[in-house]
């Protein structure tokens, strides 16, 4: 029972709705052309052949989605590389912005606990926003040769 459900299910699968036998074909055991065996047999052959088919085709997807993974994981670890060095590099500037900046206010307050008169207080305020604008620039060019935050790269998710 179970070997003729089969065979339906193997029958409808290929799109046929019913075996067209000869009339001789109902003698068991003799194989004419168009008896059941062979037909049963060629369908078995035709149905081996498509899931021989469907099978290639997975491992084939599957295969692909392997390399995509590869691929995505190697962007991945690259950038991972190279937001790293940035931000490194950008610490850098950052600190090296911050100390000049508290040498600055420490070179003003130093130069204010010092002057004796206005004009010597001013020149230290004018100094100390000339050593500010200095830093700026200075940190601002070392951004700008940094160049941009590098970009997380797209991950596609491959479609099973």
């Amino acid at each position: 029972m179970v070997k003729y459900r089969k065979i339906t299910a193997v029958l409808l699968t290929l799109g046929l709705s019913t075996l067209a036998l000869p009339a001789n074909a109902e003698t068991p055991g003799t194989a004419t052309p168009g008896s059941k065996k062979e037909i049963v047999q060629s369908i078995k052959d035709e149905a081996k052949a498509k899931l021989e088919k469907a099978r290639a085709e997975a491992k084939a997807q599957a295969e692909a989605r392997k390399q995509e993974a590869a691929k995505a994981k190697a962007a991945l670890e690259a950038f991972k590389k190279a937001i790293q060095e940035y931000i490194v590099k950008e610490k850098s500037i950052n600190e090296t912005f911050k100390s000049t900046v508290q040498k600055a206010n420490a070179d003003l307050k130093t130069a204010i606990a010092a002057a004796k008169d206005e004009a010597a207080k001013q020149a230290a305020k004018a100094a100390h926003k000339a050593a500010i604008a200095a830093a700026t620039s200075a940190r601002d060019q070392a951004k700008q040769a940094l160049g941009e935050r590098p970009k997380k790269p797209e991950l596609v998710k491959p479609a099973k």
